[in-house]
């Protein structure tokens, strides 16, 4: 990779805010709770994507980061299309090698 000529997109996907209720409970409203939940994982989000820009800043790349919400798998691909990207790297999420 060379700074001066490539672009590093940085992509995360968020999961959609899911609540699930116990049958027969439609008169319960989730939407509070979900709306926090769905500004949580969204500043979460923003944060991992500073985080790698600045790491890659002083290396001199220009950086461009998005944020998207649903399935990953979908969501990657998608954009992958979109951009035209020639390069994928996926990251693991932190997990340990039993959960992942």
């Amino acid at each position: 990779m060379k700074p001066e000529t490539d672009l590093v997109v940085l992509i995360n996907v968020r999961p959609v805010a899911v609540v699930p209720g116990p049958y027969g409970a439609g008169y319960i409203d989730f939407t509070s709770y979900t709306s926090q939940v769905e500004e949580y994982n969204r500043a979460q989000s923003h944060s991992v994507l500073k985080k790698a820009a600045a790491y890659l800043k002083p290396l001199k790349f220009t950086v461009k980061a998005i944020s998207l919400r649903g399935d990953a798998r979908e969501e990657l691909v998608r954009k992958v299309d979109e951009l035209h990207i020639d390069l994928l790297i996926i990251g693991s999420r932190g997990l340990g090698s039993i959960k992942r």
